[in-house]
């Protein structure tokens, strides 16, 4: 009878970088988050009672003033995702727009929960911390 000694699990081992595939799955075309300054979802719910975990998200930048829509859906944006076709200009506090997110249900949300978006200070933030 043979013992295998220390050997690690798959969960203790590092996470292997992603190979292109992957990224194009996970990002879409450019292959790499896109970036904003908050974070508003909503719960897509007749996907969840299938059994994915879906989102619809709404990604500010507040330092460019744009934001960009679009759905999550087991954590990645998937192969066709393009965020240059995405961007729009956000919309004036108040206005239309904002009570139709507000009444569909959109909240603001922690970005740590969405590993699909990479979040950066605004501009405001960096230069009160000078």
């Amino acid at each position: 009878m043979s013992t295998v000694a220390n050997v690690k699990s798959p969960s203790d081992a590092a996470p292997k970088p992603l190979v292109n595939h992957e990224l194009r799955e996970k990002f879409g075309v450019k292959m790499e988050a896109p970036i904003g300054t908050r974070i508003m979802v909503r719960r897509l719910e007749h996907f969840h009672l299938r059994g994915i975990d879906a989102y619809a998200i709404l990604l500010f930048n507040d330092n460019e003033g744009t934001f960009m829509a679009f759905n999550v859906y087991d954590g990645k944006l998937g192969v066709h995702f393009d965020p240059s076709a995405l961007v729009h200009p956000i919309p004036q506090e108040n206005s239309k727009k904002w009570k139709e997110w507000k009444k569909a249900g959109y909240i603001n949300a922690d970005p740590a929960n969405f590993d699909v978006v990479k979040m950066i200070p605004t501009t405001e933030d960096v230069l009160s911390n000078e």
